[in-house]
């Protein structure tokens, strides 16, 4: 989100955001969405609740007894895994207790995102949001209802508005409106259209290729990374002769695998050369630095002079097939 957050707390969004990728990986849109909004609950519990929020992020605290106090408080009311993450969550430290409420709502929102991208609709609701900001905040017979207290009467008025939108887009509207958190109408929409893009960029894989690939290659790339992830992952391709090995895939913000489908399967599986082939393994891991080795392969298991040239010959081979494909 768009809030300025301390070092510590900058620290515990990176690794809050990594738990909901597990936690969301392989689950339905119904399940996301009900994870979304177990979320949204916990994080209204605490934002009205000072004691709570202090009492969760008080780093001398024992761990154990913040896991049995979040079991007493949301044990009957939310599913284990709203649970598991809360729980972890409460372990990490925080610069200010009210940052793990704004941590709380960004998961929420992008657990939503998750089942509407795992739905095939995270497109239309990014860019129904982004129209209800537009028409929200040019009206201010709108701005005026929205900001009343009134909450019937602004779920009534939201349902209205937004008659004929994603099931997704009502809900985050809904809650959004109904929890301002102080922010007026055009910083709370901005938070949460972050949001909904953080988790984009979380589905989106950056591929660097060294020549083109076919239609078939996109297609097993962007399966092989739905597997890996556990959900759809959309692939954006960008050409660059000087990736060794073909392809590398960089996926939230990491370098998934440089050779990915080329040193463990393709080249051990599917290639020889006169009945002879290598196995490699990408450099990266070799560097303390990061982003070094990226395009470079180690060979493993070469001892002698002769052998070392001939699996140079083999792997020249071998990437020669490959961008042919």
């Amino acid at each position: 989100m768009r809030a300025h957050f301390g070092g510590s707390s900058r620290k515990s969004l990176v690794a809050s955001r990594v738990s909901l990728d597990a936690a969301v990986k392989g689950a339905d849109a119904n399940s996301a969405s009900a994870l979304s909004s177990e979320l949204f609950f916990v994080a209204d519990v605490l934002s009205t609740n000072i004691a709570v929020r202090r009492a969760l992020t008080d780093p001398s605290r024992d761990g154990k007894a913040k896991a049995a106090f979040i079991s007493e408080l949301f044990g009957k009311k939310v599913g284990g895994v709203a649970l598991g993450l809360v729980t972890e969550l409460s372990s990490l430290r925080w610069s200010a207790p009210k940052d793990l409420v704004l941590v709380l709502e960004q998961l929420a929102i992008e657990a939503e995102a998750s089942a509407a991208n795992i739905a095939g609709e995270l497109d239309r609701v990014e860019d129904e949001i982004f129209t209800a900001a537009a028409a929200f905040a040019s009206s201010t017979d709108l701005r005026k209802a929205l900001t009343s207290d009134a909450t019937n009467a602004k779920a009534t008025l939201v349902a209205d508005i937004l008659k004929g939108a994603s099931g997704s887009t009502v809900k985050l509207v809904s809650q959004m409106v109904n929890a301002w958190r102080g922010r007026s109408i055009e910083s709370a929409f901005a938070d949460y259209q972050a949001a909904l893009a953080a988790r984009r960029n979380r589905v989106i894989a950056l591929v660097r290729v060294a020549a083109p690939l076919s239609q078939a290659q996109q297609d097993r790339l962007a399966t092989t990374l739905t597997s890996k992830v556990g959900q759809p992952v959309r692939i954006n391709i960008e050409i660059d002769p000087t990736v060794l090995g073909g392809v590398s895939v960089k996926f939230a913000d990491e370098i998934v695998d440089s050779f990915h489908g080329f040193d463990k399967e393709w080249l051990l599986e599917d290639f020889n050369l006169n009945n002879q082939t290598v196995m490699v393994a990408p450099a990266a891991g070799f560097y303390s630095t990061k982003g070094i080795g990226t395009n470079q392969v180690r060979i493993a298991y070469v001892l002698k002079k002769e052998n070392l040239i001939k699996s140079v010959a083999i792997l020249k081979a071998a990437l020669t097939k490959y961008n042919s494909l």
